[in-house]
């Protein structure tokens, strides 16, 4: 979790919260993670995030960067919007990740923003019970460990109305304590490139020119093929959002999302795109 200083109410209305959905979402394409689940609250965020490269701190930097951008952005601010480093706790027993789960989705409940946690809009909870759709969430795992929504439903309520304790090995008080973060060997680390490197990574890897990956592309199958990689590099490589691509390739941010999946499907079906995506891959070390 991360908490603004001051308390700053940072997370304030409907647009500033999905801006930072916005930005926790780029998290599982752009370093390898998972999001298991999430609750905004107006002075702070928590998240669920397993981190198979060990690089929770490069996602965290990330994050509280990319947010702390783009609201300042948004109010004419400068300067660091959070009061430090973010608290961490590594979960390595089922019964308190599934607490957990339901500790994230009653803290709007518990501070009096919502009745029951399906009213927040701003927590994972929706998506958990088929009521919201966000496909960079991983919510199968905890789905089988409950045996179904219904079932987490359930837990929630319970532990909402007190009929359910905690487990015996989650601590409330001690949560939010630092903790060491290694708990698998760490990947390579993913550098951070600028628009402009990525771009002559995929005009390099592509054969093509880079001034021809900042046109529309209008130019037939070729220069389709050019955008999505461009699109999906810049989105992996570089600190650029979807909005941020957008105005790169002079595209809409919706158009960009296509493009990105795109790429992705490619790869999956298409050898040459593959092996294009993976050269690039191989720069980041």
């Amino acid at each position: 979790m991360n908490r603004a200083s001051r308390r700053e109410a940072f997370l304030h209305n409907d647009a500033a919260c999905a801006m930072a959905i916005d930005v926790i979402s780029e998290v599982p394409e752009r370093f390898g993670a998972r999001v298991h689940g999430y609750a905004l609250m107006p002075d702070h965020f928590h998240l669920m995030v397993e981190v198979p490269r060990g690089n929770l701190s490069a996602v965290m930097q990330h994050v509280g960067a990319r947010i702390t951008q783009r609201y300042n952005c948004a109010m004419g601010f400068d300067g660091p919007l959070f009061r430090g480093r973010f608290k961490n706790r590594v979960v390595l027993d089922d019964a308190y990740w599934q607490h957990l789960l339901a500790y994230l989705h009653l803290n709007p409940v518990r501070a009096g923003l919502a009745r029951r946690p399906e009213d927040c809009m701003w927590s994972s909870h929706n998506a958990y019970i088929g009521e919201a759709l966000a496909d960079w969430l991983t919510t199968e795992e905890l789905l089988a460990m409950f045996g179904s929504s219904a079932n987490i439903q359930r837990y929630i309520e319970d532990v909402r109305l007190r009929r359910l304790g905690a487990p015996s090995v989650f601590d409330e008080h001690e949560l939010w304590t630092s903790t060491p973060t290694k708990v698998v060997p760490s990947g390579p680390a993913d550098a951070t490139r600028s628009p402009d490197q990525a771009l002559a990574d995929v005009a390099a890897v592509l054969g093509v020119s880079r001034e021809g990956l900042l046109k529309r592309e209008n130019r037939g199958p070729r220069s389709a093929h050019a955008s999505w990689i461009a699109a999906w590099w810049l989105l992996r490589s570089t600190p650029a959002t979807r909005t941020d691509v957008a105005g790169i390739l002079d595209v809409s941010t919706w158009r960009v999302k296509q493009l990105e999946a795109q790429a992705n499907r490619r790869r999956k079906l298409d050898g040459t795109t593959r092996h294009q995506m993976m050269q690039l891959e191989n720069l980041l070390g």
